[in-house]
């Protein structure tokens, strides 16, 4: 009876995530039947060794002085600006892989190595304490990438020659 609490808990928190990542799309114009947000900012066109090039740049802060490299920093970082821009969805899908990566760590060595049974307030304290550091840790890896990639691309506009203003609002999203 317990578990059951503890993964509807969780179940509820994901599903309330997901709700309010819907509700941030449809507020920002990103409707589900509606147009492809990512088609102005795809970067399907890219060679593998542009891309790594590119996400080198954005993730260690180098300025690329070659034109071509700075337009595709800024493809690279105007595209991961719009993959994050939602703050709902992150936490969603290491907080699933954890609940599940800790069910089956249990029960395999239940099975395998013939541990008895936890107390159930131990291993619900364990997994509600995994799965909030989890999320709290994908928040800020969210927040750090789209730090990096909004000064990735106000760095390289000008030798990239883009005009388009950055695609992240400054207003606070909720």
């Amino acid at each position: 009876m317990f578990m059951l609490l503890v993964l509807a808990v969780l179940v509820l928190g994901l599903l309330f995530c997901l709700a309010m990542g819907v509700r941030w799309n449809r507020r920002h114009g990103h409707h589900p039947w509606g147009t492809n947000p990512y088609d102005e900012d795809a970067v399907w066109w890219m060679t593998p060794d542009r891309t790594r090039a590119a996400e080198r740049a954005i993730a260690r802060g180098e300025t690329v002085q070659d034109p071509d490299a700075a337009r595709d920093v800024c493809a690279r970082a105007r595209a991961r600006t719009v993959q994050l821009r939602n703050p709902w969805t992150p936490p969603l899908l290491p907080a699933v892989i954890v609940l599940n990566a800790l069910s089956l760590v249990y029960h395999t060595a239940s099975i395998v190595f013939g541990i008895g049974t936890v107390p159930l307030a131990v291993y619900a304290a364990v997994i509600l304490g995994t799965v909030a550091v989890v999320v709290l840790l994908s928040v800020r890896w969210r927040a750090r990438r789209l730090h990096l990639a909004r000064n990735a691309y106000l760095a390289h506009r000008g030798p990239a020659d883009e005009t388009r203003e950055p695609p992240l609002p400054e207003e606070p999203t909720p």
